[in-house]
């Protein structure tokens, strides 16, 4: 059977933000729906290392939150991505209490023009990230914060260090932040933080295969792409396998045609997300990693 590093399960497509790269208002999905035997597959599960809760913005359902991590196993490691306005003290205690990676979305000092609102600068939502122990800071990488010092920002802010900085790259909107990176050859180095991360460790084992399956507690398999594959829990491993490869063919297939000329073909962890812009990037950015040419 197949296996994955993280396994994504998204709850709400509602959000009370409208984030300028954000793709997913335009993609609106049934999220409430749940197959009778989706919680049986939750608490069966050995093919992970992680499940991620995503949304929209996930805290506006907490209830389903605590549902679904009541049948994930002990074992696995448990994840949740929020924009943090909706933070408190009680989320933040059940979340420790259950060691629960909450991953808070920020772009740092230039969050106002991408977002809207910046939680950072608000007080009581600061105290409330502060005391989460397994906390992630994400952030991207897009036109407004591409020469920003984010990571800093975060430090400075939050008044810690022990947090996992986690950067992505914004290539939805027309202006092409990779194209930008590639023409002026700059490139993002990742913070030696996030090399320790469980999930990020473990992905090195599991590189030719896909890292993140998104699927939905209906039984969709969702692709990067929007595109839905029907997966029934209850279907056999050899039909389950068949519906992961059916989902995330396209770049699969873009992978296995430049696989033999690929310089990165020994450590890739994306082989499964592959496309020629991001595979460029990708191959630059190992060519200049050691020269430190541009590091956030």
């Amino acid at each position: 059977m197949i296996e994955f590093n993280r396994l994504c399960i998204p709850i709400t497509d509602i959000c009370n933000l409208n984030c300028k790269y954000c793709f997913k208002h335009d993609n609106p999905r049934d999220l409430e729906t749940v197959n009778d035997k989706f919680y049986n597959y939750l608490e069966n599960l050995k093919i992970t290392n992680t499940v991620c809760l995503t949304g929209g913005e996930t805290l506006l359902r907490f209830d389903r939150i605590q549902e679904i991590f009541s049948h994930v196993p002990d074992h696995i490691h448990k994840k949740i991505i929020t924009n943090g306005t909706f933070l408190n003290e009680d989320y933040v205690e059940y979340f420790n209490k259950l060691d629960v990676e909450v991953c808070v979305s920020n772009d740092g000092e230039n969050t106002i023009l991408t977002r809207g609102v910046n939680i950072l600068e608000d007080e009581k939502i600061v105290k409330c990230i502060k005391q989460i122990k397994n906390l992630t800071m994400s952030f991207v990488i897009c036109a407004f914060t591409i020469d920003t010092k984010i990571i800093s920002y975060f430090e400075e802010k939050l008044g810690r260090k022990d947090f996992v900085p986690l950067m992505n790259i914004d290539i939805n909107s027309e202006y092409s932040v990779l194209d930008y990176l590639n023409v002026n050859n700059l490139c993002f180095l990742k913070d030696k933080r996030l090399l320790d991360t469980p999930w990020y460790k473990n992905s090195y084992s599991k590189r030719r295969l896909p890292m993140v399956l998104n699927i939905t507690t209906k039984g969709e398999i969702w692709t990067n792409s929007a595109e839905a594959y029907i997966c029934n829990y209850d279907v056999s491993e050899e039909e389950f396998d068949q519906a992961i490869l059916n989902s995330h063919y396209p770049s699969f297939k873009y992978c296995k045609n430049h696989y033999d000329k690929c310089i990165l073909k020994d450590m890739c962890k994306s082989s499964m997300n592959s496309n020629e812009l991001y595979c460029k990037y990708s191959e630059k950015k190992y060519k200049n990693q050691l020269r430190g040419i541009y590091v956030v």
